[in-house]
């Protein structure tokens, strides 16, 4: 599947240095770490909530976002960075949903901030 780009994303991962230990011989315990900036399709699903929701209002800003697999594990990030096309931040939101599609090679976020 193509997608086409209208921003980044950047997920914030936990770093598991499962090679380095405390003085009791404990493992260290892992460090969030934001990955690069990644294209991706994002778009402001708020409205159509509102609309299927029948509700009066959604107090939050509800974005889907699309992009290819990334090199790096990020399906269990917890918040997203998202950025226009030209990298000028619209905000930092906690993820709702998350789901790696297998048969189209992207993953689709659903944030909440």
């Amino acid at each position: 599947m193509i997608i086409t780009c209208n921003g980044f994303v950047s997920f914030l991962r936990q770093i598991s240095e499962s090679d380095k230990f405390d003085e009791n011989g404990n493992p260290l315990p892992a460090t969030p770490q934001w990955c690069d900036p990644w294209p991706c399709n994002y778009r402001d699903i708020t409205e159509e909530l509102q609309r299927r929701k029948d509700a009066d209002l959604i107090p939050v800003t509800v974005y889907k976002i699309l992009c290819d697999y990334l090199p790096e594990p990020v399906q269990l990030a917890k918040r997203v960075r998202l950025y226009t096309d030209t990298l000028e931040l619209i905000g930092e939101f906690a993820v709702s949903q998350s789901e790696r599609k297998y048969f189209t090679r992207h993953i689709e976020t659903i944030t909440r901030g």
